[in-house]
């Protein structure tokens, strides 16, 4: 079983409108530690996306946890997803099309 969350901060208006949280780095931050805690507790994979603003300082110990990271850019024409585990960096470049990704191929 993987929990996949789309965003850390998807709910984020919803629980300022409520009373919860005033600002998103904070609320990113509880987020995060509450998924640590599910991790920890359940040992389950967890999925999930933050927006490229939302930077790891040196020593956030919030992702010790995260063996992967998948960072999505794109490029020209196309699409690179670059993958990396214990300091290795994968690139994968590819295409999307009316049919969906196409051509996917690794960068060396």
């Amino acid at each position: 079983m993987i929990v996949q969350l789309y965003s850390v901060s998807a709910n984020y208006w919803q629980d300022t409108v409520s009373g919860g949280e005033k600002y998103i780095d904070t609320y990113v931050e509880k987020m995060i530690s509450s998924l640590k805690i599910c991790l920890e507790d359940f040992k389950v994979p967890i999925m999930f996306s933050r927006q490229s603003y939302f930077q790891s300082k040196q020593d956030d110990s919030l992702l010790d946890c995260v063996n992967r990271r998948i960072v999505f850019k794109r490029l020209s024409s196309d699409f690179c997803a670059t993958i990396t585990r214990k300091n290795v960096n994968l690139c994968y470049k590819f295409n999307i099309n009316e049919q969906g990704i196409n051509e996917f191929n690794l960068q060396v």
